[in-house]
């Protein structure tokens, strides 16, 4: 019965991961494309420059689940032999595990070279805005 489970668990989780990388990959896909289509507007730019210059962007969500998916990695065999171990105990001891961490380390530069286009589309913007007040100005004073 254990090699029942076993080969139905072994089956299961790879197609499950697959899964998951696909609706992964179409969620990125969609993002970008979003991230395309409001970066058009100056608060879609500012948005997303601000957040990924804060730490708090799309690309760092993608990065954390990336270190997540390779803690896991590394978790679920931890927790068969944790399970193998001690299948009469009630509960698993996980203290011989260390918990999960993450740390940035991408550079300033880095974040900044990724928003050129963000902050290009905002200097592009503001230029266009202060050459149409200056025109609207000339032709009042035209008159």
């Amino acid at each position: 019965m254990l090699n029942t489970a076993g080969s139905a668990e072994t089956e299961y989780l790879p197609r499950l991961r697959g899964l998951w990388m696909a609706r992964r990959n179409q969620m990125r896909g969609q993002q970008g494309l979003a991230v395309a289509l409001s970066s058009i507007s100056p608060m879609g730019a500012v948005s997303f420059a601000s957040m990924d210059l804060a730490r708090t962007g799309l690309v760092q969500q993608e990065q954390v689940e990336d270190a997540l998916d390779a803690y896991y990695s590394y978790l679920a065999p931890f927790l068969q032999v944790q399970r193998t171990k001690e299948s009469n105990r009630e509960g698993l001891v996980l203290t011989d595990f260390s918990p999960f961490a993450y740390q940035e380390t991408e550079s300033l530069w880095a974040c900044l070279s990724r928003n050129v286009l963000h902050i290009l589309n905002l200097a592009l913007l503001a230029v266009a805005g202060f050459a149409g007040a200056y025109v609207a100005i000339l032709r009042y004073d035209v008159r």
